[in-house]
């Protein structure tokens, strides 16, 4: 079992040099990643306040579903999209006047923090 696993994780170690970091090449050099670490790295995002996943995307249309349910009716739907639109044109015009839309929970803020701290 313990050589099996030492194979996955060797499996594993290479799929991520290959993929993120690069393989090892002569000299303690690397070969360019698969993809390049500007990609997948969020440090910038943080760094620049951006959100580092698009996680908000999915709460969003979770919460849309929510209130829209299940094979509404043309109207209900339509009604819907109506009042989301209202909604986001307000918080578009709060985020513009530079006034606080929603805060982030503290235990995120903390990892953010973290994040730029290196």
């Amino acid at each position: 079992m313990k050589e099996s696993a030492s194979d996955v994780l060797d499996e594993l170690f290479v799929y991520f040099e290959d993929n993120f970091i690069g393989r090892t090449m002569a000299r303690n050099r690397r070969r360019n990643p698969r993809f390049s670490i500007s990609m997948w790295n969020c440090f910038s995002r943080v760094d620049l306040d951006l959100p580092r996943t698009n996680n908000a995307v999915d709460g969003w249309h979770n919460t849309f579903h929510n209130v829209v349910g299940n094979q509404p009716s043309i109207y209900k739907f339509l009604k819907d999209i109506i009042r989301e639109e209202h909604n986001t044109t307000i918080t578009w015009n709060q985020v513009l006047a530079g006034t606080q839309t929603k805060n982030k929970r503290k235990k995120y803020e903390k990892i953010d923090e973290r994040i730029k701290i290196m």
